[in-house]
């Protein structure tokens, strides 16, 4: 879970319209990530940016202005700069399963739960 957000906000515009306001997270650090199935891509410098618990975009950055025109680009209201040590591997999600167990699910030798 990246995080919890509120819910959209309105603001007016001065012409008197009105724009949508979406919580917009920058996530900025070492990133690995693959849209293929043999093929990983280990970004130093990488930058994600999440829209209401969604991947909009997953960038590696190579200069500072580059991060400055995707910090212009989505406009975020969180920026979240990864500590060293830590990495983002944007979209995992684990999914395994041990499906031929479930029948044993809550049972231990001569006891269940």
């Amino acid at each position: 879970v990246v995080g919890v957000f509120e819910s959209d906000k309105e603001i007016e515009q001065q012409e008197g319209t009105r724009l949508k306001m979406e919580h917009t997270i920058l996530f900025k650090g070492p990133m690995i990530h693959s849209v293929e199935r043999d093929h990983v891509t280990v970004m130093e410098r990488g930058a994600i940016i999440v829209q209401k618990g969604k991947i909009l975009a997953v960038e590696n950055i190579h200069t500072e202005s580059e991060m400055m025109e995707i910090e212009a680009k989505y406009s975020p209201n969180e920026v979240v700069v990864l500590e060293k040590g830590q990495f983002l591997i944007p979209g995992l999600i684990d999914t395994h399963t041990h499906a031929p167990q479930f029948p044993n699910k809550g049972l231990g030798y001569d006891k269940t739960l």
